[in-house]
């Protein structure tokens, strides 16, 4: 769908055109200059009135097709198509994309890849992905949150691209390649760009048959019909059988197999130019390629150093990828509108004061789980998972708040996608974070105004494997064994997982930057009686931790159980079986009230541990908290919320519910 053209006033160009006559009456050459300039103006001002129309994506239900579309004219300084004009019925199939997607590092890669792919494509696209127990996990809720299509191979034809790469064209032009395939072609692959599979040197290992320098298979044309009828599937196996008798294993995997397929069968393969593989590996002559072509199409990572390779135009190629490895994401969320037939439907909205507040805790966050690897091996009975979040000016904080918990732990990042680099370049260099398996990292993506708090917590409690969790915010610290005191508590109270308790480990905080962590429960005590530390948020917030009794702790031995007040907030240990946090609360407010508000709806009984402690860190406020305090809407629609979230417990679980939260309700 285009807009509606917008016609210059013809009498206005007029008066220009007039008065530049004037001006070049003294001069021949001066009259062809002012000419030229105002017709380049006319078709300037032409054109930029006449820009297509942006419209919301679209989604079918039975299969999610990107048909979408971002004008590229704040980019003019990246490779655009040459291909301008376009049979729209001829240029609107569907282009199918396959990849092969294993453990935790090859699902950063792909999100670059997928970035640069959408950015310049002019058809829908269809992706597929051949994928591992660990990559399925993390792409599934990728997908489902970008709403990116997922599905099985059943195509036609396809275009294989390896993970590494950056397109920088539309491939709807490597497509169209398929178009000058003979009836013998069924792959479409360029020249590989080293010398791998010409080596005579009979002391290092020989490469596998291939036709001269061999073939690279990071990009691949595969016409999967011609493939099947002719059995490649046995091709496949016979000749891996032939020639592993030879030489006993591959160094490249698939690629020397194919290459010795198209050894033994070199009908079948159609060279494609090799722009459309620009290779950049540790000893690459793509240089021999690129220098003297007008436009490189895709970039080809394949140096086991990846983008640290060492080529005299890495630093240019870098920034090329580095465009897509910092775009948002959300951006590339529009249809590709000249392909989408259907009517936008008028959108009618009733008015709403809490709209703002409303749409964003209904919003989707796109989100990568496992963004490095995790490995948990410690599946005890009773084992606790610390959870927590935090958005990128709270990064720093990590460090130390991991470095006192010895267990796995599940974090929620809030970033936006040119922060992401950033984040795993700070665990990398963190001497603390960098060797440890067992804390999974999940980037949830800046979209919206409100920090979604709920939402993080849920994520990193969805992740984490053990049966009990350790719910705290990221700006608090705990000592250095609490771990071992609270599994230890857990094992001596015999508590099952179904059983509806929740473990309250007091909290204080201080106003100092730099202070000594108390050991234990006695110099915590001493703490509080020269004004170090104070029970936290005593002086601003006294409710939402005064139930935990703090009198009755300081000289408490044993484990105590306190009741339920409004407005309680502790930080606790729970059954993983305790339900979720509810996503409605967004910013500041009542998120963590409503959790607790819910678990007592539900019957939990709430116990104090005795000689277990969290201190507060001081910190900048947030920014929610400032829209908190100066704006009464804020506060208006959160009393709003806050309402009907009671309203629907005690419709959800009846009078028994009621009597619970009977405080609550005359207030």
């Amino acid at each position: 769908m285009y807009s509606t053209k917008v016609i210059v006033c013809p009498y206005g160009i007029l008066s220009i055109y007039k008065y530049v006559r004037r001006m070049a009456m003294a001069r021949l050459w001066l009259r062809c200059f002012f000419a030229a300039v105002v017709i380049t103006t006319i078709i300037f001002i032409y054109s930029f009135f006449n820009v297509p129309s942006v419209t919301e994506l679209k989604f079918s239900d039975a299969k999610v097709f990107i048909n979408n579309k971002l004008e590229s004219l704040s980019f003019s300084a990246l490779p655009k198509t040459s291909n301008q004009h376009y049979d729209f019925n001829q240029k609107c199939y569907t282009i199918h994309i396959a990849m092969v997607c294993a453990g935790y590092n090859s699902t950063n890669s792909l999100i670059t890849v997928v970035k640069s792919i959408i950015f310049y494509r002019s058809n829908p696209l269809h992706f597929h992905f051949i994928v591992d127990e660990v990559s399925n996990r993390t792409l599934k809720v990728l997908f489902e949150t970008w709403n990116l299509p997922q599905d099985i191979i059943h195509e036609d034809k396809v275009l294989v691209f390896d993970t590494d790469i950056t397109v920088l064209t539309d491939i709807s032009q490597l497509w169209d390649i398929f178009e000058k395939f003979s009836h013998n072609h069924t792959l479409a692959l360029t020249e590989n760009q080293s010398d791998w599979y010409v080596k005579v040197n009979e002391k290092i290992q020989r490469p596998w048959p291939a036709i001269g320098r061999g073939f690279n298979t990071g990009v691949m044309l595969m016409n999967l019909k011609l493939l099947r009828d002719r059995k490649f599937t046995d091709l496949w196996i016979d000749t891996s059988r032939k020639y592993l008798k030879e030489f006993y294993e591959t160094s490249l995997a698939d690629q020397d197999i194919i290459n010795a397929v198209i050894k033994d069968n070199p009908s079948i393969i159609f060279t494609l130019e090799c722009t459309w593989n620009v290779q950049l590996g540790d000893h690459t002559i793509s240089d021999q390629c690129y220098e003297d072509a007008k436009q490189i199409r895709i970039l080809h990572w394949n140096s086991p150093r990846k983008q640290d390779v060492k080529n005299k135009h890495a630093r240019d190629f870098n920034q090329m990828h580095r465009v897509f490895l910092d775009m948002n994401g959300n951006l590339l969320q529009k249809r590709l509108f000249r392909c989408d037939k259907t009517n936008s439907a008028l959108m009618i909205y009733k008015p709403n004061s809490c709209q703002k507040f409303t749409k964003s805790a209904a919003l989707t966050y796109r989100t990568h789980l496992f963004i490095r690897e995790y490995q948990y091996d410690n599946y005890l009975e009773k084992d606790i998972g610390l959870v927590t979040q935090c958005s990128a000016d709270r990064i720093i904080l990590l460090d130390e708040l991991f470095k006192r918990w010895p267990g796995t732990i599940s974090v929620a990042v809030y970033l936006t996608d040119a922060e992401v680099q950033s984040f795993l370049d700070f665990i990398s260099g963190s001497d603390v974070l960098k060797n440890r398996k067992n804390i999974a990292y999940h980037i949830v993506y800046k979209d919206g105004e409100f920090y979604p708090i709920n939402y993080l917590r849920n994520v990193a409690i969805s992740q984490i494997p053990t049966p009990y969790i350790f719910q705290l915010d990221v700006d608090f610290l705990p000592p250095v064994d609490l771990y071992e005191k609270l599994m230890s508590y857990i094992l001596k109270s015999n508590t099952s997982e179904l059983e509806k308790k929740a473990f309250i480990i007091p909290a204080f905080e201080t106003q100092r930057y730099r202070f000594t962590f108390p050991a234990n429960k006695d110099e915590l005590l001493k703490y509080l009686t020269y004004g170090v530390l104070y029970t936290f948020r005593y002086h601003v917030w006294t409710k939402g931790h005064a139930a935990t009794n703090f009198s009755y702790w300081k000289t408490a031995v044993d484990p105590y159980e306190v009741s339920w007040e409004p407005d309680f907030e502790p930080y606790i240990v729970v059954s993983k079986s305790a339900p979720m946090y509810d996503e409605r609360f967004i910013g500041f407010g009542w998120n963590k009230v409503s959790y607790i508000t819910h678990l007592t709806a539900l019957g939990y009984k709430y116990i104090v541990l005795p000689n277990v402690f969290i201190i507060h860190r001081p910190h900048a406020p947030s920014l929610d908290i400032g829209k908190f305090r100066t704006n009464p809407l804020y506060r208006r629609c959160l009393k709003k919320l806050k309402d009907q979230f009671v309203e629907e417990l005690l419709e959800k679980y009846g009078d028994e519910t009621l009597s619970r939260l009977k405080k609550l309700t005359k207030e």
